[in-house]
């Protein structure tokens, strides 16, 4: 029986890899999906499988990875959901978990996996379970939940560094990220599982609705950006005005630079929320996340005021997330 959703009458993945097509692979993942700890770019677990499969089925791969270092999974649904490069994914390999807390998980992760529903219904994934959590944690456990839900194939990668013999700091640079051996388990664990899917012709062949609440209620998501038409002016170095009227589950994308980070969220004329970060790194970076969990309704405009220009340099913009307006009669983002 295939599973895939909405389109059960096409080929997935892996018959098309056995015959050699043109592929689209999306990475969306934290860190350990950006490849980190990797030597060079080409040693990242990653660029080795575009290798491998290009070698292996003679196919042409566009691997596509828009992973953000330091990011939890609200962030794989929004750049899943924002992604606008006129591609239609053959497969997604997710991997979260890592930075994410426990509470409202599982919610986050699952709109992940909606989104790639909404974006590519014929698409194939796979779920990687981070070897940074070492055991099977709370976190693990509601992903396999989540997969078992969505007939989504796991790659284990806790089991795959545990059977190594290995020891973290022989596997990782920092007990977290895989070093060049740890990236290379990752590759080899990953090709075994693709290559045993497509001996099976097919085998798992992509996702299937399991009937969960956050499929209604992330369907709306729009985008507002640093645009001087249709999206944020910036009135002064560290001020951004946007006019319009909109609610749901606010999300916002800046960046963090070394040091103290604030950015004031005034909505209506009104502080809504304030945003403070210690970041005790030398290096800055780019996180998508909630600016709070309960709904944001906008009737005029909404101000975003930075602690000082630079941090207003790194400014994305920000997401709103809710049900389908007339779903429900009401339109709200519900997070419970």
């Amino acid at each position: 029986m295939k599973e895939n959703a909405g389109n059960s009458g096409a080929e997935n993945f892996y018959c098309k890899l056995a015959k050699g097509e043109n592929l689209s692979i999306l990475i969306v993942g934290d860190s350990i999906g950006c490849g980190a700890g990797a030597s060079t770019g080409d040693r990242t677990w990653a660029s080795m499988l575009q290798g491998y499969l290009e070698a292996q089925y003679k196919a042409k791969i566009k691997l596509t990875n828009v992973s953000l270092g330091g990011n939890t999974s609200y962030a794989g649904y929004v750049s899943v959901m924002a992604l606008d490069d006129d591609t239609v994914y053959d497969l997604a390999v997710v991997c979260y978990g890592q930075n994410d807390a426990p509470e409202r998980f599982a919610l986050f992760y699952e709109t992940i996996l909606y989104a790639l529903l909404q974006r590519y219904p014929g698409c194939s994934v796979i779920s990687i379970l981070e070897s940074s959590q070492q055991t099977y944690t709370e976190k693990i456990e509601e992903i396999r939940k989540i997969c078992a839900d969505w007939k989504i194939p796991c790659a284990d990668m806790i089991r795959a560094f545990q059977e190594s013999s290995m020891s973290m700091s022989e596997l990782t640079t920092d007990d977290v990220h895989p070093n060049d051996i740890g990236q290379q388990i990752y590759y080899e664990t990953l090709k075994a599982m693709i290559d045993g899917f497509v001996r099976q012709d097919g085998g798992q062949t992509g996702i299937m609705h399991a009937g969960s609440r956050c499929m209604d209620q992330f369907r709306h998501f729009v985008k507002y950006e640093v645009n001087e038409e249709k999206g944020f002016t910036r009135k002064d170095p560290v001020t951004f005005l946007l006019r319009t009227s909109e609610r749901g589950l606010l999300g916002i994308d800046y960046t963090y630079v070394p040091g103290e980070n604030r950015a004031d969220v005034y909505v209506d004329g009104m502080l809504w929320q304030t945003l403070e970060v210690s970041f005790n790194y030398n290096f800055s970076q780019r996180h998508i996340q909630t600016v709070r969990y309960d709904e944001c309704r906008v009737e005029r405009e909404i101000k975003i005021v930075f602690l000082n220009k630079e941090q207003a340099e790194g400014f994305g913009g920000v997401f709103f997330s809710r049900k389908q307006s007339g779903s429900d009669g009401r339109g709200e983002a519900v997070l419970s």
